[in-house]
């Protein structure tokens, strides 16, 4: 990519939200989804498109990742097969980045056609969004773009 930064140290991601074991995992065929119940108390809707790592094996490595789809208080709705997890053990992660975080304003434009027509983060913001408040060339490629899938919103 042209003029590309790569990081070569802590990106600073908001990071985990919530673990623990599920109460059930239920696979729907007809919508290529499942649904976890983990009994937990948040807002519904909270974890929407967060990623959700699942130890299928209980052997202590997460072996299955996907996007949670949709969250109604207790249950999780997860794009893929999961009810073949013999311990139920997940976690959710938010890949955002943190104020801290030295990705943010230092990614390349990547409106252009070359770089992906990207204009908006996979959360909807649209991008550039001037996260680190220095105004337009603060840092990056003085476009303001976050490096990752997500703008930081201040």
């Amino acid at each position: 990519v042209h003029g590309a930064t790569v990081l070569d140290g802590d990106p600073q991601f908001v990071g985990e939200v919530v673990s623990g074991i599920g109460e059930s995992i239920v696979y729907d065929p007809e919508t290529g989804q499942s649904t976890l119940v983990h009994g937990g108390e948040f807002t519904p809707g909270t974890l929407e498109n967060l990623i959700v790592w699942v130890d299928a094996d209980n052997d202590g490595t997460p072996e299955r990742t996907t996007v949670v789809a949709a969250h109604d208080g207790d249950q999780l709705v997860l794009w893929g097969d999961f009810s073949g997890s013999t311990t139920r053990v997940y976690s959710v992660w938010d890949y955002g980045l943190r104020s801290t975080s030295p990705a943010v304003d230092s990614g390349a434009d990547t409106s252009t056609i070359a770089l992906g027509a990207v204009t908006d983060d996979l959360w909807g913001v649209p991008r550039p969004l001037d996260g680190d408040g220095l105004g337009t060339g603060g840092t990056g490629d003085g476009s303001d773009y976050d490096m990752g899938a997500f703008e930081y919103v201040p």
